[in-house]
């Protein structure tokens, strides 16, 4: 696994801002790619202002990735004005959130492409599962790849707001 900038368990009020982060995976391992990764029962974190960018031959690739450990959730997360740009041959995401609460994405621009040809090489703008009291508001998405795009995929949400976003998804699938 490859992180970035890694935020553990239990933590609050951090702030990821004005920042320039490049990763090039070219190896043929299947270990995740994660430019920001937060995993743990977190609040009151601010990923804002970033320029994000990962390219990835064989590994899965997160933009930003946020998971919770041990049933645990994250709340008053804020993702804004960034611009993700994932690339790579299995399946890239741009943002990736699960068990997340009273949550804000707004204002980011998103690239998300899947070079690859197997049934597992598809492209995310959004991916979420078990969301509750989320916005998704004012963000651009391009997302392509050879078998399925989506620009919001949301799984089990509740109280989600989906607003004012541009969508353009390309796939074959």
């Amino acid at each position: 696994e490859l992180n970035l900038i890694s935020v553990g368990r239990d933590v609050s009020n951090i702030t990821i801002s004005n920042n320039n982060l490049f990763v090039d995976c070219d190896s043929e391992s299947q270990a995740p790619v994660k430019v920001i990764g937060i995993e743990g029962s977190n609040s009151n974190i601010d990923i804002a202002n970033n320029i994000l960018k990962v390219e990835s031959k064989d590994s899965t690739a997160y933009g930003i990735y946020i998971y919770p450990k041990n049933g645990q959730i994250d709340d008053d997360i804020y993702i804004l004005n960034n611009e993700i740009d994932v690339s790579c041959e299995n399946s890239a995401i741009g943002i990736f959130l699960s068990g997340v609460t009273a949550s804000k994405i707004e204002s980011n621009v998103i690239y998300s492409k899947s070079t690859g040809d197997s049934p597992s090489s598809n492209a995310y703008g959004i991916n979420g599962f078990v969301l509750n009291g989320i916005e998704i508001l004012s963000n651009a998405f391009d997302v392509d790849s050879q078998i399925l795009s989506y620009g919001i995929s949301l799984n089990n949400p509740q109280e989600a707001y989906i607003h004012g976003n541009n969508l353009e998804a390309n796939g074959s699938g």
